[in-house]
């Protein structure tokens, strides 16, 4: 019985929902009187206090709409693994439904057939083309088609921007685009693991003036003209940068902590 209770007691939130969704008044009352830990999640649940979703598994369109159906409010909304085939509809269902949201974090189960990839692309316009969201990260995105012509005049909340761990088909010039109408409140941007090369950066994107924390690690087509470019775009706050590539001299990255007297770290 212990084992089960515990077992209850650490179940993720998405999974518990669903699960007292089948019980009787009684037996939630029968939950509650046997564990304070229970009792606590699931006057919680029952009240619909939560605003953070981190949903682990696999999610297809079904949960996807489910999720959208069965959560009343949802301020920041974390899917690990998104399975996209038909998921494009049921995220923009949820979307429009949710336009509280303020944090979007997916992760793409990448597939090398391109049907599998299907809808990604509307999931990822979406996801960018929300005037709310403080905060955008996208891993595994394998762009089939070029969204950057369809985004929206701008993103005028956007703080936290994360287009990595496998987004390695993320060209310089989709960034530039996506940074172009999301720049004037972005204070944190990691494009580690793609393909940014930052050459033509500069004349892209006038100026990221609040940015403090930038990340490029493992960015393999980088090269010291086009990170000079980005860095030129960066106002006076920048306090962190991560940083290496194959093209990123050890003589390079010296120059830049010499330079950037305001890091507070610099790899």
């Amino acid at each position: 019985m212990e084992n089960k209770l515990s077992g209850l007691e650490s179940m993720v939130v998405y999974d518990l929902m669903v699960v007292l969704k089948y019980l009787t008044k009684k037996d939630k009352g029968s939950l509650r009187a046997s564990s304070t830990t229970l009792l606590r999640r699931i006057d919680e649940l029952e009240k619909n206090t939560f605003k953070v979703w981190r949903i682990h598994g696999e999610v297809d369109s079904s949960r996807l709409k489910r999720l959208s159906d069965e959560i009343r409010t949802i301020q920041e909304l974390a899917i690990y693994t998104l399975i996209t085939p038909g998921c494009g509809p049921a995220f923009n269902y949820l979307v429009e439904k949710h336009e509280e949201l303020e944090s979007i974090r997916i992760g793409f189960v990448k597939h090398e057939n391109e049907y599998e990839n299907k809808d990604q692309d509307e999931i990822v316009l979406r996801t960018l083309s929300h005037n709310n969201l403080k905060s955008i990260t996208i891993y595994g995105m394998k762009n089939t088609g070029d969204i950057t012509g369809r985004l929206p005049s701008t993103l005028p909340n956007l703080e936290k921007l994360q287009l990595t761990a496998d987004c390695d088909e993320l060209s310089n010039g989709g960034l530039v685009e996506i940074l172009r109408i999301s720049g004037s409140k972005l204070r944190y941007l990691d494009v580690s693991w793609t393909s940014v090369t930052g050459v033509g950066f500069k004349d892209g994107v006038k100026s990221l003036p609040m940015l403090e924390n930038l990340k490029l690690v493992f960015c393999d087509e980088l090269t010291e003209e086009g990170l000079q470019e980005i860095l030129s775009t960066a106002g006076n706050r920048l306090k962190i940068l991560c940083v290496n590539g194959e093209r990123i001299s050890a003589v390079c990255i010296e120059t830049l902590r010499i330079l950037l007297f305001n890091l507070s770290r610099n790899l």
